[in-house]
C-alpha cells in the first residue's frame, strides 16, 4: 500500500498517520527488541510531540539527541518532526571539545540523553549551549544534572503528553527542515547535513525501489540512528512501503546471521566493510538457508560479489549515495550490473557529471570527481546546518562537488574510485586507494585494509598500507609485499606496511583514514625498501 509518492507535498507526520490508517495493526518497527505497530507509532508520537511542546520546543527549533538506537529515540524524533522541529542525533562517540563544537553548531538548548552518556553530557552540555536535559536514566542521574546547574527532566514525562490531537497549531511543510545528520568525519571535521521531510521520504522510496520492497518484507539493519542508512532508509522505509523494520543496537559479526533468522529478515542492509567481515566468517551449510532474499550494501568488493550471492543464496544490490544526495546511482534487483559497479545514474532525480579539476567533463572510462545536482525539489540536502560557507564551498559552478572520484563507462555503468583526498600520485602515476585496498583484501590473512599517502623524499607520495589481520591468522610483512608485487603495477605497490588487529573505525564501521594519516609512520611500520622496520 503506497502512502507517499514523489509528487506528494506532505510532512513525515502526515505519512505516519496515513500508514497507520492503512496498516495500523501491522508491526512497523522493532528496535532493540521493543516492537510497535504503525498505529502505536502514530498515537505515541503525538504524545511525544505534545510533551516536547510543553518543554518549549517549537517549529524551527532544534533538539539534540545523544542516544543509542531505541524505540524511544524514534518516538522522540517523530514527535519533534510533528512539531516542525529539527532533530539532531549526535554520534555517541563524540566527546570533549569535539562534542562541544558540535553542540554549539547544533544550536539546541534541549538535549535528550541516555544515562550511559551522562558523564559526556555533564562535561560538555553547558558549554555547548544546552539548558535542559531529558534523561533516559535513573533519579541519581537527574540529581547530578541538577547539581551541574542544568534543568533535568525524567524521560517518562515524554510519554505523558495527550495523544488525541496536537497542541501545536504550527503547520509543517514538506520542505521544512526535519533532521540534521553530522557527516562521519572520516576525512576531517564533521558538518551537519540538513534534511527536509521530503528528502527523507525520497531517500526511503529510492531504497524500496532498489530491492522492490513490499509489506511482506522484513528489513534488518544494525547501523545507528545518527546515520542516514538507519534513519532515512531503514525506519523511513517502513513508513513508505509498510515493511517491518528491525533495527539492532549495533553491528555484530558473530550475531548478524542469528538475528536475521530470528527476525525472519528478507532484506539485510549493511555497509561494504560489514559485508567483508561477514564473508570472512567460516562457511557453514546454514549459509544457504537464510530467509534473506536481498543483501543491500555499498560499496561491493569485486572479489566478493558473485561469491557472496552464491554462498548465501541472495541477490546483492547496491548504490552510490551520500548523506547529501541519496541515491545518485542504483544497481537494483533486476540489474545485471558489472562487478565493482554501483549501477547506473538515477536520472529520475539527478544529473551527474564526472569532471577534472577545471570542472570539464572527462571521457568515458576516465576517472574524475563526481558532481551532481537535483532534477526535482527536495531530493537533496538543504545545505550544511548553520554553515553557509561550507555549503557554498561545495557548490562550485552551481553543482554539488562530492569530493569522490568515479568513472562512467561507455555503457553508462558507474564505478566508484574512492575519495578525492585518497587519490595518491606516485612516480608520475595516479593510484586509486580503493583499487589497491581491494587487492590487499584478496590475501587470505587480511580482513580489511586501508591505503594512505605519506610524504616521499622525492615529492609525490609513498604508499602506506595498513592491514587488519583476519582473526587467528599470522602474516609476514615481506610475504604481503611480495603478494602485492605479483598482482599490482610497480607504481601501486606500497612501500610501507603495518599489520594491526583492528583498523580505526567510526561507529558505523567506516575506516577513519585521517587518523592513519595524522599518526604517520611508527616503529611498527615495515619499509619494503630496506626490508626492515622504520626507525623511531
Amino acid at each position: 500500500m503506497t502512502v507517499w509518492a514523489p509528487d506528494d507535498r506532505v510532512s513525515i507526520g502526515t505519512v505516519i498517520d496515513k500508514r497507520a490508517e492503512h496498516s495500523g495493526d501491522r508491526l512497523g518497527l522493532t528496535v532493540c527488541g521493543e516492537a510497535a505497530t504503525f498505529a502505536d507509532l502514530a498515537t505515541r508520537t503525538i504524545g511525544y510531540a505534545n510533551a516536547l511542546h510543553g518543554l518549549g520546543l517549537r517549529h524551527g527549533d532544534s533538539v539534540a539527541l545523544l542516544m543509542d538506537n531505541s524505540i524511544e529515540h524514534v518516538l522522540a524524533w517523530f514527535g519533534a518532526s510533528r512539531l516542525g522541529a529539527v532533530d539532531i542525533p549526535i554520534n555517541t562517540a563524540y566527546a570533549g571539545d569535539f562534542l562541544r563544537r558540535t553542540l554549539r553548531n547544533a544550536g539546541s538548548s534541549l538535549l535528550l540523553c541516555d544515562e550511559k552518556y551522562l558523564d559526556t553530557a555533564l562535561d560538555t552540555a553547558r558549554d555547548g549551549g544546552i539548558e535542559t536535559v531529558v534523561l533516559r536514566g535513573s533519579p541519581d542521574g537527574l540529581r547530578r544534572l541538577e547539581h551541574a546547574g542544568l534543568k533535568a527532566v525524567p524521560w517518562d514525562e515524554l510519554s505523558t503528553g495527550p495523544t488525541s490531537h496536537l497542541l501545536s497549531a504550527a503547520g509543517v511543510g514538506y520542505s521544512d527542515a526535519s533532521s540534521v545528520i553530522y557527516t562521519s568525519g572520516t576525512t576531517g571535521s564533521s558538518k551537519g547535513v540538513t534534511f527536509s521531510h521530503n528528502y527523507l521520504l525520497s531517500a526511503a522510496r529510492q531504497q524500496v525501489l532498489l530491492y522492490q520492497g513490499s509489506e511482506e518484507d522484513v528489513y534488518f539493519g544494525s547501523m545507528p540512528l545518527f546515520h542516514l542508512a538507519a534513519k532515512g532508509c531503514g525506519i523511513m522505509g517502513a513508513l513508505v512501503c509498510g515493511q517491518h523494520a528491525v533495527l539492532d543496537a549495533k553491528f555484530s559479526t558473530s550475531r548478524t546471521w542469528d538475528r536475521v533468522r530470528e527476525s525472519q529478515a528478507t532484506i539485510v542492509h549493511m555497509l561494504g566493510s560489514m559485508m567483508v567481515m561477514l564473508a570472512n566468517r567460516p562457511e557453514s551449510p546454514d549459509d544457504a538457508t537464510l530467509p534473506m532474499r536481498v543483501f543491500y550494501t555499498a560499496p561491493i568488493p569485486r572479489t566478493l560479489h558473485r561469491q557472496f550471492e552464491q554462498r548465501f543464496r541472495c541477490k546483492v544490490v547496491t548504490c552510490y549515495a551520500l548523506s547529501e544526495a541519496c541515491k545518485i546511482t542504483v544497481g537494483g534487483l533486476d540489474d545485471d550490473f558489472p562487478l565493482d559497479s554501483a549501477g547506473r545514474v538515477n536520472d529520475e532525480l539527478f544529473e551527474v557529471r564526472i569532471v577534472n579539476d577545471d570542472d570539464t567533463d572527462v571521457p568515458a572510462n576516465s576517472v574524475g570527481e563526481i558532481i551532481v545536482r537535483p532534477k526535482k525539489p527536495g531530493v537533496m540536502f538543504d545545505g550544511y546546518w548553520r554553515n553557509p560557507e561550507a555549503t557554498l564551498q561545495q557548490m562550485t559552478n552551481l553543482w554539488y562537488h562530492t569530493g569522490d572520484l568515479g568513472r562512467l563507462d561507455a555503457d553508462g555503468w558507474f564505478f566508484y574510485e574512492g575519495r578525492k583526498k585518497d587519490a595518491l600520485r606516485r612516480r608520475g602515476e595516479n593510484v586509486s586507494a580503493a583499487e589497491l585496498e581491494e587487492v590487499l583484501r584478496q590475501h587470505p590473512a587480511v580482513a580489511d585494509a586501508a591505503a594512505v599517502g605519506v610524504p616521499s623524499e622525492v615529492l609525490e607520495d609513498d604508499i602506506f598500507a595498513i592491514v587488519e589481520l583476519a582473526p587467528g591468522t599470522q602474516l609476514d610483512h615481506a610475504e604481503l609485499h611480495q603478494f602485492c608485487v605479483g598482482r599490482l603495477p610497480f607504481f601501486m605497490v606500497p612501500r610501507y606496511f603495518e599489520l594491526v588487529d583492528e583498523l580505526p573505525r567510526n561507529p558505523v564501521a567506516k575506516i577513519e583514514k585521517y587518523r592513519l594519516r595524522t599518526r604517520g609512520l611508527t616503529p611498527n611500520v615495515w619499509d619494503a625498501t630496506i626490508q626492515t622496520f622504520v626507525k623511531s
